[in-house]
């Protein structure tokens, strides 16, 4: 229980990702916590489920990569933890965002909803952002561009197979 406490913390940024325990096992509950939260039973599970696992396999190695880089691979285990967790922390905060939507589709009410949604997204690239200026030693400014970079990357690769697999 104190993993997560500290990874609610880490998402108001009152952690860091270092202040996690250094478990590999917390790794994969973490990213199957990450995945779980993604699928929604309105969705083709199937599909949600691979999209889902893509995206997560993209920003993992993309994390890894970048650590690899900076010569500091030690430290994804505890930063995939806060990655993960994070994008479960973040997915569970859209929830009710995303019902409100599929319950009333595209109509002008729907703005104060898009825009929580919204806020979310950028939350969690501001909580992307804080894991890699810890995790790399960088500045704000490289760590909010190398996150979004990230968030790009596994946006861009999942859109690229599911055309690639479905035409």
């Amino acid at each position: 229980m104190n993993a997560a406490r500290t990874l609610l913390a880490l998402c108001f940024f009152q952690a860091n990702p270092q202040d996690l325990p250094y478990a590999p096992r917390l790794v994969w509950m973490s990213a199957a916590a990450a995945l779980l939260t993604q699928l929604r039973p309105q969705q083709q599970l199937a599909l949600a489920a691979t999209a889902g696992g893509v995206q997560l396999a993209v920003l993992g190695l993309f994390l890894h990569t970048l650590l690899t880089l900076q010569g500091k691979p030690e430290r994804w285990t505890q930063s995939a933890t806060a990655l993960f967790g994070a994008i479960g922390v973040t997915n569970l905060a859209s929830w009710p965002v995303l019902w409100w939507l599929e319950q009333n589709g595209p109509t002008p009410a729907a703005a104060l909803p898009l825009f929580v949604g919204l806020a979310i997204g950028v939350w969690f690239l501001a909580i992307l952002a804080h894991i890699l200026r810890q995790a790399l030693e960088v500045g704000s400014g490289p760590a909010i561009l190398l996150g979004l970079g990230g968030v790009l990357l596994a946006l861009f690769v999942t859109v690229f197979l599911a055309s690639a697999f479905h035409g």
